[in-house]
């Protein structure tokens, strides 16, 4: 098998096997998603808008950092993680049910109000995931 040069690059810098290019490539893309973001940061700092990220506080920086590590980079790894022992179209399925803990974590933490449709849509999603995870696996009928 022959390297791309993201796949050599993420191996070598990260330590990561070569043979699980899964996970080299969310590196690659997350490293490439850090860099849009630095050169947004620097946009700001040039155009010196009074809104820019430029009067961010250290302590919001850090926050946001951590919140990221470990809202969305531990939150994934688990997901990468479960994906080895699942198949493909199971993990896709519970992809699905990202907006409905986005929207429960924020009535539960954030306190929010969620409309009728919003818990109609939960509850369809739900009902969907959990009707298509029961049907995997079992035999087409004819």
């Amino acid at each position: 098998m022959v390297l791309q040069p993201h796949h050599r690059l993420a191996t070598s810098v990260s330590g990561m096997n070569s043979g699980d290019e899964n996970v080299s490539a969310v590196f690659v893309q997350q490293v490439t998603a850090l860099l849009f973001a630095l050169a947004l940061f620097a946009g700001s700092l040039v155009v010196s808008d009074p809104r820019s990220l430029a009067g961010v506080s250290a302590t919001a920086w850090l926050s946001a950092v951590a919140a990221g590590a470990i809202y969305y980079g531990v939150a994934f790894w688990f997901y990468l993680a479960g994906l080895r022992g699942v198949t493909a179209g199971l993990a896709g399925l519970f992809i699905n049910l990202v907006p409905v803990f986005g929207i429960a974590a924020s009535h539960l933490v954030l306190g929010e109000r969620l409309s009728a449709r919003q818990w109609i849509g939960a509850i369809v999603v739900i009902a969907a995931v959990a009707g298509a995870a029961f049907n995997i696996g079992r035999p087409a009928s004819r």
